[in-house]
């Protein structure tokens, strides 16, 4: 929930978040507050004066006091202790400098997960398991009955081809050749096979896979992903797996892996280009089931 009166750009996504908890917590309706713990109601109970509360809500707080959080979420609005404990983490990170490298691995996923809808652009890659946002349920389910928690997959129940087709977000997919090697049984890797092969079709998505006869490549070994928003914040760049890390967008580090990405996307082929030059010309008979079409089962 963003508040809805404020015109004011926020210093960055990690502040924005902050905002939005923030604001979403005072104005949750509770018993004897149908419509939400007013700004007057909290400067009574000394959590925070209304000023250092507008400017959190607004997202213009450029350090945000983990202590004046905790306080408010904690004693005020009585968050639950998981969702305390994050906006603590993302408060810790705005008094250091350099506040990408301070976060555990939970909420650098959870903090990317808040933002990926909101972004304009979304450029992902890997090269060991097909990325989420492209993946089918019969990937995911295969993926999750062995126990791999790497990757979350598409909504239970949910049409991933129509939802991505109706997204007005544009999404950049680049695979190593190993992920869709990957055994995870004949009927679901048709399914993944067809279900990248329609979402290349679609307007506002393209899916790129650097094969085993291109040798190594610059991204190769790492799971990237990044968010670019069209109000012209800073991107969201991030590197995960085991481990998680956000990257100053201007940094040398990050600066290495844009040109990485722009290197392995040069060295890409369209997954239908892949496929046919993989399995051979008439691929669609050479894979079970895969009669075009995507897979929603």
């Amino acid at each position: 929930m963003t508040k809805p009166h404020t015109t004011r750009r926020p210093l960055s996504k990690i502040h924005e978040t902050i905002a939005q908890v923030l604001y979403a917590e005072r104005a949750r309706p509770r018993p004897g507050w149908p419509s939400g713990i007013t700004v007057a109601a909290v400067t009574r109970r000394r959590a925070a004066g209304a000023s250092s509360i507008d400017r959190l809500e607004a997202g213009t707080h450029a350090r945000v006091s983990p202590a004046m959080t905790t306080s408010l979420m904690f004693n005020v609005y009585e968050s639950p202790p998981d969702l305390i404990k994050r906006v603590t983490e993302l408060a810790e990170a705005t008094m250091e400098p350099d506040w990408w490298t301070h976060y555990r691995p939970a909420e650098a996923c959870w903090l990317w997960r808040h933002h990926v809808e909101q972004a304009a652009h979304v450029t992902v890659h890997d090269s060991l398991i097909i990325p989420d946002l492209v993946q089918c349920h019969a990937y995911a389910a295969a993926l999750s009955n062995v126990g791999t928690t790497r990757m979350t997959g598409p909504v239970p129940g949910s049409d991933p081809l129509a939802d991505r087709a109706a997204s007005p977000q544009r999404l950049t997919c680049l695979i190593g050749e190993a992920a869709l090697r990957l055994d995870i049984g004949a009927a679901a890797a048709a399914a993944q096979w067809r279900h990248l092969v329609a979402l290349d079709a679609l307007d506002n998505t393209d899916v790129y896979v650097v094969s085993f006869a291109t040798g190594p490549y610059p991204l190769l070994g790492l799971e990237y992903g990044m968010l670019e928003f069209a109000d012209g914040t800073d991107p969201l760049m991030m590197l995960a797996g085991v481990s998680s890390a956000y990257l100053d967008p201007a940094g040398d580090r990050a600066r290495a892996l844009r040109r990485s990405l722009h290197d392995s996307l040069a060295r890409s082929v369209s997954v239908s280009a892949f496929a046919a030059a993989s399995i051979g010309p008439d691929w669609t008979a050479a894979l079970p089931g895969l009669t075009g079409g995507s897979d929603n089962r």
